[in-house]
């Protein structure tokens, strides 16, 4: 079973937003797949999943305690792909999430203040033994601070080529339980979902 944790040391930059909408793309794609919603505080996962006029993909709020027992239940359900939204901040079960996982995902905003604990993100990773690979979120188009950013964070991981933009598509789809690729299948939030699928598909 693959493994894909968003994690991030700062609320805020995009971790539940990517880790519902790539669960889609992904299930899309043809695979089967749960998400595990670690952020028992927000709840932002589990509380989109209520939102849903559909079954899939299913939602499991959990506490750290918790998160082997859940592994080995969506594996043992036949579940081929797991989601896991990590905690919004430096909690200690963090680099255990990282030790599970295939692949960790930290999405970042191209601001100085959301740049400023990539560098405990990266210590995490290293500490799980797992390669950090960044993706930059709710960008805006064509401005430099997107392109010095990614230089920032080329010093600490691989940093994915697709850009999540600033786009109202992905407020509307949450508010209405959905992804972009369902909510508006042909839009632009919606390319970039899928090319940020296609993109951590080739990491696992």
């Amino acid at each position: 079973m693959d493994i894909i944790a968003f994690i991030n040391q700062k609320g805020g930059g995009g971790k539940s937003t990517l880790a519902v909408h790539t669960a889609v793309a992904a299930e899309q794609a043809g695979r089967r797949v749960i998400i595990l919603d670690r952020d028992d505080k927000q709840g932002s996962s589990s509380s989109w999943g209520e939102a849903r006029q559909s079954d899939t993909p299913p939602v499991i709020t959990l506490a750290a305690s918790e998160l082997s027992k859940a592994i080995k239940a969506a594996e043992a359900q036949g579940f081929d792909t797991l989601i896991i939204d990590g905690p919004p901040h430096s909690s200690p079960d963090v680099t255990e999430i990282a030790r599970h996982a295939s692949v960790v995902i930290v999405p970042v905003k191209p601001s100085a203040f959301d740049l400023r604990p990539v560098r405990a993100a990266a210590k995490m990773c290293k500490a799980a033994k797992k390669p950090p690979h960044f993706v930059l979120t709710m960008c805006i188009p064509g401005v430099r601070e997107t392109e010095e950013a990614r230089q920032v964070l080329a010093e600490y991981g691989t940093v994915a080529d697709v850009e999540v933009h600033n786009r109202i598509s992905y407020v509307r789809a949450l508010n209405g339980g959905q992804s972009v690729t369902e909510f508006e299948r042909t839009g632009k939030a919606a390319g970039e979902i899928r090319e940020l699928w296609h993109w951590i598909e080739g990491l696992l």
